[in-house]
């Protein structure tokens, strides 16, 4: 157990190294998740963070495989991450790809995997595509990994398409997570 833990700590470590521009002012702290959300209505989990370490509510949650969600309830010692897989979440979110570009919401899903909505109907979207946090709504930092596309339904009647999107981050196996302490998001924005 010892190893497998300094293991997933060393991976997020070299992450923290790789990744400067997200620790402007030593803005990362690494936590322990000590909790999963009981129901299939919220997608959240508990960390062994709080008010008294410097976190609050907006903030940013990541590992080195990408997204995973934002500070959504602070107490003292502990905080509640709601994930990018429930309903309340919303991700302004851009593919990748050069040649596309393409803009839209990646939005949580009840029991399925996230959805990127609003993308233009003209936009080039392809199974396979990134999906990279887009910076835009201050919430998010620009450029985080969300995931890829498995799927893209686009119908000629509608005004935009959507794509299934399949995080990077497997959240049924975390352990450790980082929270970006150094991000604000704009004023007004839970």
């Amino acid at each position: 157990e010892a190893q497998i833990e300094n293991q997933q700590l060393r991976e997020l470590g070299r992450f923290r190294q790789l990744n400067p521009f997200y620790d402007f002012r030593g803005g990362q702290v690494i936590a322990r998740v000590i909790s999963r959300g009981p129901s299939n209505y919220q997608s959240a989990l508990a960390i062994d963070f709080g008010s008294e370490q410097g976190i609050t509510p907006g903030m940013p949650v990541i590992t080195e495989l990408g997204l995973v969600g934002r500070i959504q309830k602070v107490g003292p010692t502990t905080s509640t991450v709601l994930l990018i897989t429930d309903p309340a979440s919303n991700v302004q979110a851009i593919i990748k790809r050069e040649n596309s570009r393409a803009v839209g919401v990646v939005a949580g899903q009840a029991g399925q995997l996230p959805q990127m909505q609003y993308i233009a109907q003209e936009a080039d979207v392809s199974v396979g595509d990134e999906v990279i946090t887009s910076g835009l709504g201050g919430n998010f930092p620009k450029n985080l990994v969300i995931g890829q596309v498995i799927e893209v339904e686009k119908e000629d009647f509608d005004m935009y398409q959507q794509a299934t999107v399949r995080p990077t981050v497997n959240f049924n196996r975390l352990e450790f997570v980082l929270v970006i302490t150094n991000f604000q998001p704009l004023p007004g924005q839970p």
